[in-house]
C-alpha cells in the first residue's frame, strides 16, 4: 500500500483523521516526535535540538556549529529508513523531507477557514476567542517556516506542493478517510520496484 504523507493547520481535526486511517486501512501512524526520538536513540542528538532545527528559525551560531543541518539530516535518515515498510503514515512536518520522485506516496493536507478552526479551538482548549487566534497564527507561522525552509515557499497550504488538499470546514472526518482511501487505490500510487 502507498505510504502516506499528512501536513496540516492546528484544529483540523488531523489527529481523528490519522486515527482512523490507522484503524479502517491497517496503517502505522510515525508521528514527528517519534522520528525525533529515534535520531535522538540512533544519533544522540539531543530531542530540543531536533525540534530547534525544525522550527525554522536559525541560530547565529549555526553557520559555525551547523547543528542545525546536522539535526535535519539525522531526521531524514530516519525517514529514510521507514520507508522501507508497507502502510506508514507520516502526520506532521516530517513527511515533506520524502522526496517528490517517490511515487508510492500519497501527499495529504488538511485545512480549514480561520474562523471554523478558532472555533474549534475554543471548544477544545478552553481558550478566549483572543487566544485562540494568537495560537493559530503562531501555529501557522512555524508551519510557513518550515515549508519555507523546505520548498522556498511561503504558503504552507499550496495546491501543488500536495495530491490532495482537504477543507475540513466542508468535510467530516470519515468523508476525510474515505476521499483519502479512495486516492490509495488509484494505480500511480502503488508501490513498484522503481518507486522503492
Amino acid at each position: 500500500m502507498p505510504v502516506i504523507t499528512l501536513f496540516y493547520g492546528s484544529f483540523c481535526h488531523a489527529e481523528e483523521v490519522a486515527e482512523k486511517i490507522a484503524l479502517n486501512l491497517g496503517y502505522e501512524v510515525i508521528p514527528d516526535l517519534v522520528i525525533m526520538a529515534e535520531a535522538n536513540r540512533r544519533f544522540q542528538i539531543e530531542e530540543s535540538k531536533l525540534a530547534r532545527a525544525m522550527a525554522g528559525k536559525t541560530s547565529v551560531f549555526n553557520k559555525f556549529t551547523h547543528e542545525k543541518e546536522r539535526s535535519l539530516a539525522c531526521l531524514k535518515v530516519v525517514v529514510a529508513d521507514r520507508l522501507k515498510g508497507d502502510n506508514l503514515l507520516f502526520p506532521g512536518y516530517l513527511g515533506q523531507f520524502i522526496p517528490r520522485d517517490i511515487s508510492h506516496v500519497l501527499r495529504v493536507c488538511l485545512i480549514a477557514d480561520l474562523k471554523y478552526r478558532t472555533k474549534l479551538a475554543i471548544a477544545a482548549e478552553s481558550l478566549s476567542e483572543k487566544e485562540a487566534l494568537k495560537r493559530i497564527h503562531k501555529d501557522d507561522e512555524a508551519r510557513v517556516l518550515w515549508v519555507e525552509q523546505l520548498f522556498n515557499k511561503r504558503d504552507p497550504w499550496a495546491p501543488d506542493l500536495y495530491d490532495m488538499v482537504i477543507p475540513m470546514d466542508k468535510n467530516s472526518v470519515d468523508a476525510a478517510v474515505q476521499l483519502i482511501a479512495a486516492n490509495l487505490q488509484k494505480e500511480v500510487l502503488q508501490v513498484t520496484e522503481s518507486s522503492r
